[in-house]
C-alpha cells in the first residue's frame, strides 16, 4: 500500500456536509476513488462498444441491441 500526504481545497459547504458522515475518512476516500475509477471504466467500455457497433454491416436492430444488452447484464450478474 501506498502512503500520500494531499492538500485538497474544498468549499466549506461541502466540507460541512461530508466531514460528520465520514466521507473525508481514509477508507471512505479510498473507496469513493475505487467507485470513480469502476464508473470511468464502465464509460470507455460503453463508448468501445458503441464504436464496435456502429461499424456492423448492417447495423443492428433496436430488438438486437437488447438482446445484446440483456446478454452483456446476464455475463455481469453471473461474474458478481
Amino acid at each position: 500500500m501506498t502512503t500520500l500526504q494531499l492538500t485538497v481545497t474544498l468549499p466549506d459547504e461541502l466540507v460541512n456536509s461530508v466531514e460528520p458522515k465520514g466521507l473525508l475518512a481514509h477508507d471512505r476516500l479510498s473507496a469513493l476513488l475505487q467507485r470513480a475509477l469502476e464508473q470511468e471504466d464502465a464509460i470507455y467500455r460503453l463508448f468501445e462498444t458503441a464504436d464496435a457497433l456502429a461499424t456492423l454491416e448492417p447495423p443492428l436492430t433496436p430488438e438486437e441491441i437488447d438482446l445484446e444488452v440483456k446478454a452483456v447484464r446476464r455475463q455481469r450478474a453471473h461474474r458478481s
